[in-house]
């Protein structure tokens, strides 16, 4: 039985890819561009596989992401962030749409975008609850537009929104 893939967009230096790696798929894309991050990816996967699996550079130019059955990215939460200046017109808050463009073009049976705590309320007043009285997380306007859009990607995806803190699944670290 042939493995299911996985390509992955704003890679860093592959915590996701490891993850999904590790879980049984094959990583067939890969994508940053910090040059640092690009060589320990290089080192971790390309090096036994021989294969081109890490691209370098800006992702708004690439087209081909692989035979991808799931599309992750980790689109960059700098403007989001509790710890910084949460400008809704950063202009960094709108690099999701290089992980929309990447599912409209691979067309996966899922995908997973990952971000920080942050992102469900920037733009807001923060004076809304994160969860309701039945425990869901509400979202901000912004969050709600940027999920719909992923939602409405290609064919079109069910998406669920959660926090989830690393320290509940052995990870040393509270974030």
């Amino acid at each position: 039985m042939k493995k299911p893939t996985v390509a992955t967009l704003f890679a860093g230096c592959g915590g996701d890819s490891l993850g999904f790696t590790n879980g049984g798929f094959e990583l067939v894309f890969a994508n940053d561009n910090n040059p640092d991050a690009c060589e320990t990816m290089k080192k971790r996967f390309e090096n036994s596989s021989g294969k081109k699996i890490v691209h370098k550079g800006n992702v708004e130019k690439l087209k081909d992401f692989g035979t991808a059955n799931v599309i992750t990215g980790g689109f960059p939460c700098q403007g989001f962030s509790l710890a910084g200046p949460r400008k809704v017109d950063d202009k960094r808050n709108i690099l999701y749409n290089y992980l929309k463009r990447a599912i409209t073009f691979a067309n996966p049976k899922f995908f997973v975008a990952e971000n920080v705590k942050g992102f469900v309320s920037i733009g807001e007043d923060g004076k809304n609850k994160l969860y309701d009285k039945e425990g869901n997380l509400q979202l901000g306007k912004v969050a709600s537009a940027i999920t719909s859009e992923l939602a409405s990607t290609g064919g079109g995806y069910n998406v669920h929104c959660k926090i989830l803190d690393a320290k509940d699944y052995g990870i040393p670290q509270d974030r």
